[in-house]
């Protein structure tokens, strides 16, 4: 099994944001935006090596969109281009893009991963002669995966949570959680910040938690939050797709100042919202995921990778105390 380290892996990702210009980057990406970004890297191959299948679980939320355009962008500077779909969290769906990347004869598949779906069709990529990558949930058929350790990335989460809490509030507050039962990482980064808070911050009292898996979601948790139990100020988030939209509603009802939320993604109007004072106060960022997948992808085509070798990724946790070594105003 190869190993990134946290810190090689984040010095290598951080130089690639800044270069790519995400680091501070803001607002939400749409598939128009995908689309013209995959475009322009497809101009940009020269070297004509061939096309790179990059799927998606949506192109709606801005860390895919953002994760799928700085791959593309990555390997048009490898000579390949990059055909970028989303498959609308549908496992027939994602199939189906499979099977028309396999009939399209693409060089290599990187796959962004929810759940299993899809494995056989992957085989079958495979039998082909198709490279493919996968990252998120390990399956069964790859050449090369790339994880993250979810439960030790939930469990940084509850840290940073934790920490503020006894930092701010004496050790006891009110608390929600966003929960999942989507797919096995959210569920273990659910359960890495239950055990961190249970562990670390044991007069925290959990009033309130509910599931969200769509965008638009957060918005509803906090509202509804905000009706059921107003003296509530901090909330855990597996996703920073929440925390933007919980920081949107406590904005417009001048929540307190000291109420924070936690994710991870470490988006960068999240960055942003850090640096700013607002109310996101910690996130947990994996660097640029989009350049993992595309160092990946070509050290897999030039045959840097044993057969099915899985790649195990950290995280760090940003926090106004560390933000300035993430985004740059």
């Amino acid at each position: 099994m190869k190993k990134i380290t946290r810190r090689s892996f984040l010095k290598a990702s951080a130089a690639a944001m800044v270069a790519s210009g995400l680091a501070a980057c803001g607002g939400s990406a749409s598939s128009t935006a995908v689309s013209s970004v995959a475009s322009a890297a497809g101009s940009a191959a020269a070297a004509g090596k061939g096309t790179i299948g990059i799927l998606m679980p949506t192109l709606n939320a801005e860390f895919f969109a953002v994760t799928a355009n700085s791959m593309a962008a990555r390997l048009a500077e490898e000579g390949y281009t990059g055909n970028i779909q989303g498959f609308d969290n549908d496992a027939a769906q994602a199939v189906s893009v499979i099977e028309n990347f396999i009939t399209d004869g693409v060089q290599g598949i990187a796959y962004m991963t929810v759940d299993t779906a899809g494995d056989d069709a992957l085989k079958d990529a495979m039998d082909a002669g198709i490279k493919v990558l996968t990252c998120g949930v390990e399956n069964a058929n790859y050449d090369v995966c790339q994880i993250m350790d979810n439960k030790a990335t939930g469990y940084q989460i509850g840290e940073m949570a934790a920490n503020y809490i006894n930092e701010n509030f004496g050790g006891s507050a009110k608390v929600a959680y966003i929960t999942s039962t989507k797919s096995q990482n959210m569920m273990d980064r659910v359960e890495g910040y239950r055990q961190a808070m249970e562990e670390l911050c044991p007069g925290a009292d959990v009033v309130y938690e509910a599931e969200c898996v769509d965008v638009g979601q957060g918005t509803t948790f906090a509202e509804n939050l905000n009706t059921l139990h107003p003296d509530c100020k901090i909330i855990l988030s597996y996703s920073d797709t929440y925390t933007k939209e919980i920081a949107e509603v406590w904005n417009a009802l001048s929540y307190p100042k000291d109420a924070a939320c936690f994710g991870h993604d470490a988006e960068a109007a999240v960055l942003k919202n850090i640096a700013e004072g607002g109310y996101i106060k910690g996130t947990v960022s994996a660097g640029d995921p989009g350049v993992a997948m595309a160092e990946g992808m070509i050290g897999c085509l030039n045959g840097e990778y044993k057969d099915h070798e899985l790649v195990v990724m950290a995280g760090t946790e940003v926090t106004p105390a560390n933000i300035g070594d993430f985004y740059k105003a």
